[in-house]
């Protein structure tokens, strides 16, 4: 019989080698036993076939008739996933989008749907997404499209510590975006860019760019970009100890009224800041408003995470013990996207251990690290490898490490009294 065990593994190929649409099939890797991954990766690389089909022959070369057969082929493959599947109704958007085989919207399509699959924490049908949208929009001359799917691009590999990829994608999409008219995109890619800068050790290089956004999206009039650059801001005064300063920049961002996703991520960012000044009932404020703001389900969990959090860090180890019951109960019934789910045992794990809860504390480590370890994020798993320590050192008998708490300024005190008497905050003028 032969030893299995004993033959060597097979590298994968770079994607550059294999054939058309390979990466979508490689979260199969070490995963070969998941039936339900299989299914979804085999549609996922099914709804690919197409447009790989139009980027080798050119759209005018594909007969229309030929190729409305091959997308119903793969829509009646559909049903391997069951009604009340989000991945089923996505991939359906992508295959009603090719339909008409505008490569704008072929484009946008591609984008869409590799953020779904990024999301879902299946990080090589992400990429093959991103890059078929890249190398639609470079062969049709969409520069738009070609930008947004250069951002995405460099995001991940920064999330996945492929750092000069990540520079390099996301600098030529912050050198490209504003000659191709995409104001949205090279904010999020200078946030991109920033966010690796201060990753490898230049918080002021980070901060110079971020207030560059923020100064060319007000001489713009465009909130969208002012507020992008406020929201970045704040998420760097933050990381680099600075609170009174995160909530200034989240609050200045809700002050330029901006539409409702960078206003749920203000709200999402000036309920971190102000916890860390103890001001928690102003912080569940804050997220309690963008709770019933956002119509996204990821950023929904997200938010009711962070919710049942602050309520251990206020102290109220009741109130997180129920709404860490509720969020398993329901992450049980319909699981959250596999990124999200590797945040909430990251955060229950860390308001567990708040509470005074050591063992489930650790059960939501154990689960987290092995998420962490599918999802290729290392920074997800070094902040559980830093809550495994502080869980170890604790049953030692060794006492938590004090973090000094700063004093708020009165500027900080009297946003948390703003936002707490008022539903629709607007910041005060200093």
């Amino acid at each position: 019989m032969a030893r299995y065990d004993r033959i060597a593994p097979i590298p994968s190929p770079p994607r550059e080698t294999a054939f058309p649409g390979w990466l979508a099939l490689r979260d199969l890797e070490e995963n070969e036993r998941d039936a339900d991954l299989a299914r979804r990766v085999r549609l996922r690389f099914l709804a690919l076939r197409p447009l790989r089909r139009l980027l080798a022959a050119g759209l005018a070369a594909v007969p229309q008739a030929s190729f409305e057969r091959q997308i119903e082929s793969v829509r009646e493959e559909l049903g391997q996933l069951s009604p009340r599947d989000p991945e089923r109704a996505q991939l359906a958007r992508f295959l009603h989008s090719a339909r008409g085989r505008s490569p704008a919207v072929l484009a946008e399509a591609c984008l869409e749907l590799g953020e779904a699959v990024e999301e879902a924490g299946h990080r090589y049908g992400a990429e093959e997404f991103y890059s078929t949208a890249f190398e639609l929009a470079d062969m049709m001359g969409l520069a738009a499209a070609r930008v947004a799917a250069l951002r995405r691009l460099g995001m991940l590999d920064h999330r996945l510590s492929r750092l000069n990829d990540a520079r390099r994608a996301l600098g030529e999409a912050v050198q490209t975006a504003l000659p191709a008219g995409a104001r949205a995109e090279w904010a999020h890619a200078v946030a991109g860019a920033a966010a690796l800068a201060r990753s490898e050790g230049d918080p002021a290089g980070a901060r110079a760019m971020l207030d560059d956004v923020v100064r060319r999206g007000r001489s713009w009039g465009d909130a969208t970009v002012t507020a992008l650059g406020r929201v970045a801001l704040s998420a760097l005064e933050l990381a680099e100890g600075a609170p009174d300063r995160a909530v200034e920049h989240a609050w200045r961002a809700l002050e330029g009224a901006p539409p409702p996703p960078m206003r749920v991520a203000a709200l999402a960012r000036l309920g971190a800041a102000l916890r860390t000044l103890g001001l928690y009932a102003a912080a569940q404020r804050a997220f309690e408003l963008a709770l019933t703001e956002t119509a996204d389900d990821a950023e929904r969990w997200r938010t009711e995470i962070e919710l049942a959090v602050t309520a251990a860090e206020a102290g109220n180890a009741s109130q997180f013990v129920t709404a860490r019951r509720r969020l398993l109960r329901e992450a049980k019934a319909e699981p959250p996207p596999r990124r999200v789910l590797a945040r909430l045992h990251l955060r229950l794990g860390q308001g567990c251990l708040l509470a005074g809860m050591p063992d489930p504390a650790r059960e939501h480590v154990r689960d987290g690290i092995d998420l962490a370890r599918r999802l290729g994020d290392g920074e997800l798993l070094r902040q559980l490898d830093e809550l495994l320590g502080m869980l170890e050192r604790s049953a030692g008998g060794e006492a938590p490490i004090a973090v000094p708490r700063r004093e708020p300024t009165e500027r900080t005190l009297r946003i948390a009294d703003e936002l707490q008497a008022s539903r629709q905050p607007v910041a005060a003028h200093p």
